[in-house]
């Protein structure tokens, strides 16, 4: 009987700890870092990071409303003013 109640204070006394273990380690803040993602590289820059008690979030690199919203569409050269054009003159052959 007594065996039993030495043991369930030990049990309680390493459950406690336990749980102060954890408060403590949720307690610190853990850094977080955003990095772009690209292929094979992220992954590996996310797990030598993560090493060092890091959190990583990875967002896209290239989207397609990035590629829509800035679209470069080149005007037609007829519809171009006011501006300057070069002008090709021919070669000039002087005689001695």
């Amino acid at each position: 009987m007594v065996f039993r109640k030495v043991k369930r204070q030990n049990d309680l006394k390493t459950v406690q700890k336990k749980k102060a273990a954890k408060q403590q380690h949720t307690s610190v803040k853990r850094s977080l870092v955003v990095i772009p993602y690209v292929e094979h590289t992220s992954e590996v820059v996310a797990r030598t990071v993560r090493k060092y008690d890091v959190h990583v979030a990875m967002t896209p690199w290239k989207t397609l409303k990035g590629t829509l919203v800035h679209s470069t569409d080149k005007p037609y050269k007829q519809y171009t003013t006011e501006c300057v054009y070069k002008v090709l003159m021919p070669t000039v052959v002087r005689l001695m």
